[in-house]
């Protein structure tokens, strides 16, 4: 290491005091200029101005639709299968004054309404996302 001279007495001090041996106060030290290399995918990035480019939104925005889309499509399967099941053999709901209640209406608002809405935002994410891909 070298010898540093303090910058507020002067004193000559020995390679790798971080205080002056005369004054005692604190003696900065000289670090090697940062080295600039060109980004890699192998190195990380140290540049705080010039980032890496994001990889991985696309794919992220791709699977994040496609699950929406699943998701959505599985409610809407549900649904059927529910108001299938409640509604029994005729497809509709019951009327008359002995009929039990229809349950239909309260499974769409809650399978179908939102299974058309994570249908619709899933595929426009998932569209938005393979087209800026192209």
């Amino acid at each position: 290491m070298e010898a540093g001279r303090c910058p507020y007495c002067g004193t000559l001090n020995a390679g790798g005091s971080r205080f002056c041996s005369n004054c005692g106060r604190r003696v900065p030290v000289r670090q090697p200029p940062l080295e600039l290399r060109p980004y890699t995918a192998l190195r990380p990035q140290l540049d705080p101005i010039d980032p890496p480019p994001p990889r991985y939104a696309r794919r992220v925005a791709l699977t994040l639709g496609a699950a929406l889309v699943i998701v959505g499509a599985m409610l809407l399967i549900v649904d059927g299968i529910v108001s299938a099941a409640t509604s029994g053999a005729s497809g509709a709901c019951p009327t008359g004054p002995n009929a039990s209640p229809c349950v239909g209406p309260i499974f769409e608002y809650l399978f179908v309404v939102p299974g058309f809405a994570l249908l619709t935002v899933g595929g426009l994410l998932a569209a938005v996302a393979f087209l800026r891909t192209l």
